[in-house]
């Protein structure tokens, strides 16, 4: 038995990593400056993985056997937005489970943001501060929620009003994001293409997940 893997190769002059995507643990990944790289960094990384999701008590698989590239995507250019990898695994429709396994997640995942966001400090000339990275967590996570809409940019711009605190834009914003994930198993199949960009229910999960984890990932090595 093997472990699936997707390899996310960015676009041509992006400079943006190689990434390897775990496609049965939603949001599990390693970047790395070429494929190898990228493939040795995953071990390590879904074992922390795997350490997060029993601290939340969810019941996610433990990957077997050797590491199979099944995979891979090239990126490229929609004017100035680059395009980011879908799979085909993000095309198996959502299950209740799926929803549960999100949530209970991303509940870890925003305690261990908060917790390094508490430890951390602007450590570097350039970097954003503690509050500037909140700020992108929650903005982030409205744009992922939006992407299956219609119209989603008008859903997103609705959702770009500035609270100074991060703390309170982050909770709201996850209130919304939870109800987004809530709806997700009723979608079905659904596929939308947003700036040149496919788009699915699990993509979207995916994409909540990782975007936490890089984030815990800088404020942790910041703390």
């Amino acid at each position: 038995m093997s472990t699936r893997v997707g390899v996310a190769v960015p676009a041509p002059g992006s400079t943006e990593p190689v990434e390897a995507w775990v496609l049965d643990l939603p949001g599990c990944f390693a970047t790395g400056a070429d494929e190898a790289a990228a493939l040795g960094a995953l071990p390590a990384n879904i074992e922390r993985y795997l350490a997060l999701a029993a601290e939340a008590g969810a019941a996610a698989p433990r990957p077997v056997g050797r590491i199979e590239v099944t995979e891979r995507f090239h990126g490229s250019w929609q004017g100035t937005y680059e395009v980011n990898a879908s799979f085909a695994a993000d095309a198996e429709p959502v299950t209740e489970r799926d929803v549960a396994f999100a949530c209970a997640m991303l509940a870890a995942t925003r305690r261990r943001l908060l917790s390094a966001a508490d430890r951390a400090s602007r450590w570097r000339t350039g970097e954003r501060t503690v509050s500037e990275v909140l700020h992108h967590v929650a903005n982030a996570e409205w744009f992922y929620g939006s992407r299956l809409e219609v119209d989603p940019e008008a859903v997103r711009s609705s959702g770009l009003g500035g609270e100074p605190d991060p703390n309170s834009r982050l909770d709201r914003i996850r209130a919304w994001a939870l109800q987004r994930l809530a709806a997700l198993p009723g979608f079905g199949a659904l596929e939308r293409t947003q700036h040149g960009e496919l788009w699915t229910p699990r993509k979207v999960i995916r994409r909540y997940i990782y975007h936490e984890l890089d984030h815990i990932r800088e404020l942790e090595r910041r703390a």
